[in-house]
């Protein structure tokens, strides 16, 4: 989950391949994008009409852009807020789960299989920090570091990110 601005919370519903908004001042919740029961690849299109396969992370960037992640389909798509339209970001390859976006570096980080990653958003570089595309259970440098369930995240600033790794009790 995510906060758009000081009174929306947006929350991707995996099994209901819907992202849902929290109004918090009226507690009105709504389906904000997807087609609720709906899964596949999605399509360039309106927020209400995309199809979103199993939506899993979601993070909000300092234009109110809306970026989730569909565990299944192995994409990002991005929403835009101004004009409701949503749109595959990019195509991994792998499956990308919990997102966080850093302020500082315009960058979308995330877990994905066994490691964490970062998605540039100016230009759409995709790089693997850590832990890659095997799991373990070892300590010390980012390039070091391996992931055997990492299940959530969360970037303090650009020189800071925390992982939650609930295999490896971390």
């Amino acid at each position: 989950m995510a906060f758009t601005n000081r009174s929306s919370l947006v929350v991707a519903y995996i099994h209901g391949h819907i992202v849902e908004r929290l109004d918090v001042e009226s507690l009105v919740l709504e389906t904000y994008a997807g087609i609720p029961g709906t899964s596949g690849q999605p399509e360039p299109g309106h927020r209400l009409s995309v199809i979103l396969g199993s939506p899993f992370g979601i993070a909000v960037d300092d234009n109110n852009q809306i970026y989730v992640s569909l565990l299944h389909m192995k994409v990002i798509v991005a929403i835009n807020q101004s004009s409701d339209e949503a749109k595959v970001l990019t195509s991994l390859g792998v499956q990308p789960k919990y997102l966080s976006y850093d302020h500082a570096t315009r960058k979308l980080f995330l877990t994905m299989n066994h490691g964490l990653a970062e998605l540039g958003l100016d230009g759409g570089e995709f790089n693997v920090l850590t832990g890659g595309f095997s799991g373990g259970n070892g300590h010390g440098t980012m390039e070091e570091t391996k992931f055997r369930h990492p299940v959530d995240m969360s970037v303090i600033d650009s020189n800071t990110i925390i992982v939650a790794d609930e295999t490896n009790c971390r």
